[in-house]
């Protein structure tokens, strides 16, 4: 995709998160899935509660695939 200014740039082609989370079973590893501009994607597994926190030097987001937030 043709980067077009103000938008942001996707490296890589869409990922599949079932097949990447197939891909591991360690718990409270995150593993780097995907690049988008100067950011990494990344996708980890939990288990039991998850503390939320925040890391002030940079932007983050998440998504929860099941469970609960």
């Amino acid at each position: 995709m043709p980067a077009t200014a103000g938008m942001p740039r996707w490296d890589t082609e869409p990922v599949n998160l079932d097949a990447m989370l197939a891909r591991f079973a360690e718990r409270w590893s995150p593993k780097k899935i995907a690049q988008i501009n100067d950011y990494d994607v990344r996708i980890v597994k939990v288990q039991g509660e998850f503390t939320w926190h925040k890391h002030a030097d940079t932007d983050e987001w998440a998504i929860t695939r099941t469970g609960q937030r």
